[in-house]
Formats: structure tokens, sequence, C-alpha cells
């Protein structure tokens, strides 16, 4: 018996050759030249199949703002150096120039993401600031690194949870600028294990809060914890770094490191009973005031130093068990000397000041008293090992609380004080 062997060619049945891994936007129709509409061409080459990193080369790449640009898992947005993806400007209530929702492991590395602030126009009955350069909702493991988000309608940079209430998680946010953004530099409502090191918040201001970073759970199920902010830069903005709890909970933060210069109002402002948060070896100078916490509890500010804010340096409001130690305070006052190097006020009890070098400096931007507990109902606080010498120029301190411990302070008055013999 013969056997018979059919061998069959089909033509035209070959698979397709998968898409490279990484791809350049412009292969896929972007102009980058500032008058296209790129939108359509740079998502085509974040939705090509197998691709990991999408180039954006020179230029200025317009976005719409009603699509945005979204990432997947897995991938790289990798802008070069002079790279700028531009909004359209556009009277939407919100938009997300790149939005990041529900992804695992995205990064966006370098180039410009420009905002419409001097040209957006708000809808009546919308509510103010919500037009961001980079939104995290419900992402994880999410890098963003050498980003510059300058002159967004609302904030650089969002990290909060998304729309079906999925927290975000383990996000990096380094070597970044936010600059002169209306109404924050980043803002986190609910995520976790946020680290934000190596950047410069700068000039936000347009619409409150104006923070540099803004740390705001509003609704109860929405958590901010365990969030490192080391080693940066905030200047000019309304507050350098806010910490806000309304609805839900901000716990377990460090602030250390970090340079908080000239910024308007406040270089750090706690308000709503945050707690576990740790101010740690940062300078906080020419801010308005350098420390404000209000209802704020279980709290360390260590190591630190506070000068030359002219309407005080340290103030305590309402707070409980907070922690004043090992800082250096100098010249918080203004030519009225109407401010305190360290002040307690309304209710503030049970709080530890130990151990800080505290200095009036001199006119005309001296500081008050040294050290002032404003009235009865701050009670049971304790002032201790603290080298007072010169603290203010009307004294070092002024005590008119309730059950005050005082122990084991150097006071001097400026008179006979002279820093010549230090």
């Amino acid at each position: 018996m013969r056997s018979l062997v059919v061998v069959m060619s089909l033509v035209g049945c070959a698979a397709s050759p998968a898409t490279e891994p990484r791809v350049d936007v412009r292969d896929f129709g972007a102009r980058g030249d500032g008058a296209t509409d790129d939108t359509a061409a740079i998502q085509a080459a974040l939705d090509a199949p197998g691709v990991t990193t999408v180039v954006i080369g020179d230029g200025t790449y317009l976005v719409d703002p009603a699509r945005g640009v979204v990432p997947h898992s897995g991938q790289t947005v990798e802008l070069s150096a002079g790279a700028t993806l531009q909004i359209v400007p556009n009277a939407l209530p919100g938009y997300d120039l790149i939005r990041i929702e529900e992804v695992d492991g995205v990064t966006v590395r370098g180039g410009t993401l420009a905002g419409d602030r001097d040209g957006h126009v708000l809808p009546d009955g919308f509510e103010d600031g919500h037009g961001h350069g980079v939104t995290i909702l419900g992402g994880t493991n999410i890098v963003i690194d050498g980003v510059r988000a300058r002159d967004f309608w609302g904030d650089g940079f969002y990290i909060g949870e998304s729309e079906r209430s999925v927290r975000s998680v383990a996000i990096q946010i380094t070597n970044n600028v936010a600059d002169h953004n209306r109404r924050q530099g980043l803002s986190i409502t609910d995520a976790t294990n946020v680290v934000i090191t190596n950047n410069e918040f700068l000039d936000t201001d347009g619409t409150p809060p104006e923070a540099g970073i803004d740390l705001e759970p509003s609704f109860e199920t929405e958590v901010v914890r365990d969030i490192q902010i080391v080693d940066n830069s905030f200047v000019g903005n309304a507050y350098g770094i806010q910490l806000v709890q309304l609805g839900g909970v901000t716990e377990n933060v460090l602030i250390s490191n970090n340079s908080i210069q000239h910024n308007v109002v406040d270089g750090v402002f706690m308000i709503g009973a945050p707690s576990t948060v740790l101010i740690h070896r940062n300078v906080i100078r020419g801010n308005g005031d350098g420390i404000l916490l209000q209802d704020a509890e279980d709290s360390r500010i260590e190591d630190n130093l506070i000068e030359l804010n002219p309407h005080g340096g340290v103030i305590l409001t309402g707070t409980n068990r907070i922690a004043l130690s090992g800082n250096q305070l100098y010249a918080n006052g203004d030519p009225t000397t109407a401010y305190d190097n360290i002040n307690l006020t309304a209710g503030s009890v049970r709080n530890v000041i130990e151990r800080n070098v505290v200095r009036s400096g001199d006119r005309p931007t001296a500081a008050r008293y040294g050290i002032q507990i404003e009235s009865a109902d701050c009670a049971d606080n304790t002032i201790l090992a603290n080298d007072l010498a010169c603290a203010g120029v009307s004294g070092a301190l002024a005590d008119h609380g309730t059950r005050t411990l005082v122990l084991e302070n150097t006071t001097r008055s400026c008179a006979t004080y002279d820093p010549a013999n230090e």
C-alpha cells in the first residue's frame, strides 16, 4: 500500500508580529507640535498589545481633558526632558491629565505636565479646584519620578480611592516638582504606604487650601496611614504641609529632613486629631507660623530648627499629649513682639516640652515669650530641662495654666545673657 503525503501551504494565515514592548508615540501618529490633539495617538501606544514602555520624546503634546491618558498595569510612561503633555484649556468641572486607576506596577517618569490654570473656565455651581496632573485612584505599586507638574487648575498630583472605593497602596513620589498649581501640590485622601522623597513643592496658590502637601481624608471610610515625607523642599505655598482629619483617619506620618521655608500661613499645620505624627529634623524658617497643631494628639516634634517665623514658632491649641523636645527655636516673633517661640492655648493638656533651646532673637523680629501657656484650661503640662536663656524679650516663661510642672529649666534675662559665652 502506498502512503499518501499531503503538503498544505497556508498562505496569508501567519500571525501578525507582536508589538514591541518599547514603543514611541510618534510611531502611532503623535505629532508633538503644540497644535495637534495627540490624545488618541498616545492612548493607542498604551493600548497596543505587549507594550510595557511608552516613550514620549521632545515636543508639546496636546491632551484632551475629557479623555486624558490612561496607562495599564505593568507599564512605564517615559517622557524625555524636553517633552510636555499640555492639557487643552477647558471648562470642565474636573479632569485628570494622566489617570492611574485600579492598576498595578505603573511608572511615570520625566518630562513636564502642564495645566490650564490661566485658561480654565469653571461652570457655575461646580466645586473649585479639580483639574489634576497625575491622579492615582486605587493604584498599587505606582512610581512617579522626575515629573514637573505645573499650572494645574487643581493639584499637581492626587492620590485617593477609586470610584469602587479601592484604596491606593504602595506609592512612591520621588524627584518631582509641583509648581504654581492652584489647589495643592500633592493631595492624599485615601492611601497607605506612601513614600514622598526629594521633591519640590512651590508656589501653590489660587484656591484653598493651597498646600504643598495636603493629607486630608474627608469621609469616615478614608484612611491616610504610613506616610513618609522626607528630604523635600516647600517654598511659597500658603501651607507647606497640611494634615487635616475630617471624617477619616490620619496617622503614622513621618515628616523628616525637609526644608519648609517662606510659606505664607503655616510651615506645618495639623487639625482634627491626627495622631502618631513625627515632625523631625526639619528646617522650618520664615513661614507665617512655624508649626501649628490644633486638636491633635499623641504626636512628637523633635530636633527641628524653627526660626524667624513672625507669627510664632510652635503653637499648640487644644492638643493632648504632644511631645516637643530637642528643638532649636529662634526669633519667632514680629516687630510688635506679639508672638511667642512656643505657645499653648485653648485647652491644651498633658503636653511635654523638654530639652529645647529657645532664644528671643534680635529686634525687630524677636519673640515675646520663650514659652507662654495662655489660660487656665491648659492643664497638666510639663516644662522640663529647657535652655531658656533670653528666650523672649518679655520673659522666658509666662505660665497661666493649671498644674503646670516646671523643672530644671535654665532661665536668664536678656539683660544678663551673653551669647558669646555659650
